[in-house]
Parts: C-alpha cells; structure tokens; sequence
C-alpha cells in the first residue's frame, strides 16, 4: 500500500509540473506563440492524461484493499 502512496504522489507531482508548465511557457517546440487558448487547449489535454492516469490508479487499488481484507 505504501508504495501505491508513492506512485500516486510522485505523479500527481508530475502532472502539476505539466499543468505549470504548460501555462507558464511562451513559446512552444515548435515556435509558435503560444496565446491563451492554445494554453488552455493543451491543459485540457493534461487534464484529460490526468484522468486516465487517476482511473488507472483507482483500478490498481481495488485488488490491493480487496488483498489487504
């Protein structure tokens, strides 16, 4: 269980990197300036990983409590 704790902080520490990132750069690998709606359009693109991540772990868990029962 500890090390699903882990994980689980180390990539909410991941994402929230992401998401600053995201919004705090001017100018993309491409070039490209990078306006409000691209930053929130590639937000919402971390936010859609960050869910998909979540139910992953949440799928993790299941057998794990079940296991500790």
């Amino acid at each position: 269980m500890r090390g699903w704790w882990v994980s689980l902080i180390i990539e909410i520490l991941i994402l929230g990197g992401l998401g600053i990132f995201v919004m705090l750069r001017q100018v993309d690998g491409a070039g490209v300036v990078q306006t409000l709606p691209a930053k929130l359009a590639s937000l919402a693109v971390v936010g859609i990983l960050a869910v998909v991540v979540i139910g992953i772990q949440l799928l993790i868990l299941i057998p794990i409590r079940r296991k500790r029962q």
